[in-house]
């Protein structure tokens, strides 16, 4: 009887013989007799307890001596060959491990060894469909197509070859595959998108032109996921490339997805100058074709008119935005002047009725150009929905350059919301001094010094009778309250009796305290609307410093309308360290 060596050696020759695709082959016989058979495992099989070595030499990928087709990921044959197995992840290592289940009934261990065949994948012969587009075998792909093989068939994770030769980049195959009709839609289970959306996203130019070009019912607006179609997908992927290999094929630079957004809206965002110019260039030359709803089958329409473009060109999103504002929200002034050159309408208003304008706050060249432009400057009184204008948003954000550029291209100072406020108030209220000065600098429109019409802006109330002096000391600005205080602003008293005093102390920002009464000791008694005192304000908010404060200025201790002092107010609110303060004050 012939030893083991022997007869593995026999057995791996007649394994390079048979299979003369694989060049080089080392047989692992770490197991001597006697000892368990180790297997190596893969990530998707577990082998079995008790294995033998096989009689017939096995390749992934290939054919069993018998013409039984074993795949590459494929783990269980079936007919004569139902116990052996093949581990379809070794073949991507190049590793194939052979071996073959033993009688179920035994239970005795075997002692044969186990075998490790070094491979070459890609080497072997295609025997799917899905192999062959991923390898680029495009010889193994005729013959598989030739011998009936369902050339839309889906592998194990719902793709199809078409597919796979997409992602794969495998050009050869994708060519034979889209000349053989192969299905460009469904490509992949349980996803819309289609071939033309993955070769996009994959940035390659020559797959998408091959799938324009060879399948003929390729559509360059077709829908995937949530109803993007590939030229989003490109202008997210700020490809200028694929964006000017797309349009060339008339696709529709309006097309909205499902929240309404077009592929021009989407760059205004994130593009560079030269994408937007592709994107806006086919109008600009009156060469733009789009598909009409009604025309699925491939037939294009001819150029848009004028008009249509126009009306294209300011599609709304979901927030009625237009491209034009993105442009100008994004601070794109490349985008924008584009925009503006082919006809983008400056007069649309989105859903808060704010304008272009309003959008360009905050991005001094964007507004400087529209402030150039004769319709959009006729904006600059537009209020939105709150009724404030751009000046109101220039100078809630701070942006002192956008407040100089609006007041010189006649922003009205004296403009109120819908709250009555002015942009002082704005400005006041979030303690922007340098724009704040900016708008008590002239006396109007003319931009010209007068200190009468600078005290009543200054002195101006709104709804509610505060002042931009009460919104500084309300939230705790002492340097504007300084501000406003030496530009004659008033201290008064709002509609519920409230003084800037009780603000400043609600605040809690002592500096704010004295600057108040630095300059205004008398309104240090003032009471509300409910009788309450600064005194009774520090004395709620449990604020001990400004107790300590108030008192050594003289405060006064009364009673409101509750018949409460300050201190029976501390103690019932729970202020301790106010109660203590005034206790330890010694009044």
């Amino acid at each position: 009887m012939a030893s083991k060596d022997s007869e593995n050696g026999n057995f791996m020759r007649n394994f390079a013989r048979r299979f003369s695709a694989v060049p080089a082959m080392s047989v692992d016989q770490s197991h001597g007799e006697g000892e368990v058979c180790d297997v190596p495992l893969t990530p998707r099989f577990q082998p079995p307890a008790m294995a033998r070595r096989v009689s017939e030499p096995v390749v992934l990928g290939g054919r069993l001596a018998d013409g039984t087709r074993i795949g590459q990921d494929q783990c269980r044959l079936d007919g004569a060959d139902a116990n052996r197995r093949v581990t379809g992840e070794s073949l991507k290592r190049g590793t194939a491990y052979i071996y073959e289940n033993r009688p179920a009934l035994s239970r005795q261990v075997s002692s044969e060894p186990s075998f490790k065949v070094e491979i070459d994948p890609l080497d072997l012969v295609s025997s799917t469909i899905h192999e062959a587009a991923t390898k680029n075998d495009v010889s193994s792909l005729v013959h598989l197509l030739e011998g009936g093989h369902d050339i839309n068939d889906k592998d194990w994770a719902g793709r199809s070859a078409v597919f796979l030769a997409v992602r794969n980049h495998s050009y050869g195959a994708l060519d034979l595959l889209l000349r053989h009709r192969a299905d460009t839609l469904g490509v992949v289970t349980h996803s819309d998108d289609a071939a033309l959306h993955f070769a996009v996203k994959g940035g390659d130019v020559k797959i998408v032109n091959s799938l324009l070009t060879l399948d003929e019912n390729c559509d360059v607006n077709v829908r995937g996921n949530g109803d993007l179609t590939p030229l989003h997908l490109a202008v997210n992927n700020n490809d200028t490339e694929m964006v000017k290999v797309l349009v060339q094929h008339n696709a529709d630079v309006n097309a909205i997805d499902s929240t309404n957004v077009t592929p021009i809206a989407l760059a205004t965002s994130r593009c560079s100058p030269e994408l937007m110019f592709h994107l806006l260039s086919p109008r600009a030359t009156g060469a733009f074709c789009v598909r009409t709803e009604q025309q699925s089958n491939g037939r294009l329409r001819g150029p848009r008119t004028a008009s249509e473009s126009k009306d294209n060109i300011n599609n709304q999103d979901e927030m009625q935005r237009t491209p034009l504002m993105l442009a100008a929200l994004f601070g794109d002034s490349d985008s924008l002047r584009l925009l503006l050159s082919t006809g983008a309408d400056v007069r649309r208003v989105d859903c808060d009725s704010r304008t272009v304008l309003h959008h360009a706050v905050g991005h001094s060249k964007v507004l400087d150009i529209l402030l150039q432009n004769t319709k959009a400057k006729r904006l600059l009184e537009k209020k939105d929905g709150a009724g404030c204008t751009p000046l109101h948003h220039a100078a809630q954000g701070g942006f002192d350059k956008n407040v100089r550029s609006l007041i010189a291209a006649g922003a009205d100072r004296n403009s109120r919301n819908n709250n009555g406020e002015t942009a002082l108030h704005e400005a006041a209220r979030h303690g922007r001094l340098n724009v704040l000065k900016t708008l008590l600098r002239g006396s109007g429109r003319e931009g010209k010094p007068g200190d009468s019409i600078k005290v009543r802006l200054v002195n101006t109330a709104n709804s509610r009778g505060l002042r931009p002096l009460h919104l500084a000391s309300k939230y705790g600005h002492p340097e504007v309250v300084r501000y406003l205080l030496d530009n004659h602003a008033a201290i008064t008293q709002t509609v519920e009796g409230i003084s800037p005093l009780h603000y400043a102390v609600k605040s809690g920002n002592q500096k704010t305290v004295d600057c108040l009464l630095d300059v205004h000791y008398d309104c240090l008694n003032w009471d509300d609307d409910n009788g309450n005192t600064p005194l009774h304000v520090a004395a709620n908010e449990n604020l001990p410093e400004i107790v300590t404060l108030l008192l050594s200025d003289g405060a006064i201790i009364t009673e409101n309308l509750h018949r409460e002092n300050a201190l029976d107010v501390a103690i019932n609110k729970g202020s301790e360290d106010a109660a203590l303060a005034m206790g330890r004050h010694g009044r």
